[in-house]
């Protein structure tokens, strides 16, 4: 049974959000830099490399759905249910991001096979425990926070979120000049980012009490049974997941669609990535504002979609008859808007999906958090890899330089059908209900 608690100090709030500084860092570097890494350092061939990171998608949905469940069920008898689980996942996922950027340490970097197995266990290992420790940790925010803080929680954690990208964006660039010239600024690098990842988990595990919640012995299936029989639930993940094949597209292609299409370079380029970070920061202020008052969020929400799309569409117009500098400066505004619609999604899919987790434990009296999230990680996993396959089509059949142009639109098109059903069948305010 869920016992209520004090509300969350500020500064607590600010610790728990800056623990995804690191983890989103180390991600970032993993997701633009190692198929980079093992393809032109290392040279190992593109069909294994692939699969290799198809690997690690396999295995964070494991462990999303796995550690939920296990930090539901167990307790610890000084540190509770989710401490152990983050102490733990952010050495060890510190541990694996090491140990993938190193083969020539540890292995003969000649031979195909063994350098492909080198890179898919140590890339499963990375995104295995990348949802053993986020899972916990998400799963802990609806146990910490009252309805009303989760807003500003969310902001802060998409702060460092965008902090984590700009230092994770920033290395990764930085890595093809420095693997080749430099190996040793690289370890130095690599084991510095490890350290501030386990050091930004620390003040929140110090400083934040887990709140007193009884703790039965659930059984796995029928934990996931009472899960997915929460409707509400089902169709927000459903809606998300379509709007996340959107933005999954939107966020692979942007940076070729800066530097490729608009042929964005050096100052500009990273004064143009500088100035959307700098927005995004801006809008997530904004956004929490609005959403602080009850019955907003689902108006919010498409509100920012809206935005999203229409940008998105709009990327169609910047056809070939336009010369090069109208195109950059039209596609400066398409990506205001963008990514002022973009905060939003960033800022409040963490709210509601801690409101409907909130709303279970009120009705029942169990604290099913973790299996929520393990849950939403495993399907969002299944739609984002779909969304990476539609990528590959998009350029398959269209072409470097209407691929660039096509993205926006089918990305549109895709968060549409997402916010349509979320308008038709999702409450992201069940408490209120409850309330009433």
């Amino acid at each position: 049974m869920v016992e209520d608690f004090e509300p969350l100090p500020r500064i607590d709030k600010i610790f728990y959000g800056m623990g995804r500084f690191g983890s989103t860092t180390l991600l970032t570097l993993i997701s633009l830099a190692t198929f980079y890494l093992y393809k032109e350092i290392f040279e190992l061939s593109d069909v294994l490399n692939g699969y290799a990171n198809a690997i690690g998608k396999l295995a964070i949905m494991i462990s999303s759905i796995v550690m939920g469940y296990l930090s539901d069920k167990t307790r610890h008898p000084r540190l509770g249910r989710r401490k152990p689980f983050i102490i733990s996942g952010s050495i060890l996922l510190a541990i694996s991001f090491s140990f993938l950027f190193f083969p020539n340490l540890f292995i003969d970097v000649k031979n195909q096979l063994m350098l492909f197995a080198y890179e898919a266990f140590w890339l499963a290992a990375f995104n295995f425990f990348y949802g053993y420790l986020l899972t916990p940790y998400q799963a802990w925010l609806p146990e910490i926070t009252r309805p009303e803080e989760r807003a500003e929680v969310s902001g802060y954690e998409n702060l460092f979120n965008v902090l984590g990208n700009i230092v994770g964006t920033g290395g990764s660039f930085a890595i093809p000049i420095v693997a080749k010239n430099a190996p040793n600024i690289l370890y130095n690098f690599v084991i510095i980012v490890s350290i501030i990842e386990i050091f930004f988990y620390i003040p929140s595990v110090i400083r934040i009490k887990e709140p007193k919640i009884s703790l039965y012995q659930p059984k796995f299936l029928s934990e996931l049974s009472i899960v997915i029989k929460d409707r509400n639930f089902i169709n927000w993940i459903i809606s998300r997941g379509i709007m996340s094949m959107g933005h999954t597209i939107m966020l692979t292609v942007l940076l070729g669609f800066l530097s490729e299409f608009l042929k964005l370079t050096d100052i500009k380029y990273l004064g143009t990535a500088l100035f959307l970070m700098v927005l995004i920061m801006i809008s997530f202020a904004v956004w929490v504002k609005l959403s602080r008052k009850k019955g907003m969020i689902k108006r919010l929400l498409i509100i920012g979609n809206i935005l999203m799309i229409v940008a998105l569409f709009s990327i169609i117009t910047l056809a070939p008859q336009y010369d090069l500098v109208l195109k950059q400066q039209i596609a400066l505004v398409y990506l205001t808007l963008g990514a002022f619609g973009l905060a939003a999604y960033w800022i409040l899919n963490y709210v509601i999906l801690a409101n409907i987790i909130d709303a279970n434990a009120k009705v029942t009296g169990v604290s099913r958090a973790g299996t929520y999230t393990g849950f939403d990680g495993i399907v969002l996993n299944i739609f984002q890899a779909s969304g990476y396959v539609i990528v590959g089509y998009i350029f398959a059949l269209f072409g470097d330089y209407y691929g660039y142009v096509y993205w926006g639109p089918i990305s549109a098109v895709l968060i549409l059908l997402g916010t349509i059903y979320f308008y038709l069948f999702v409450n992201p305010e069940p408490e209120v209900i409850y309330e009433q």
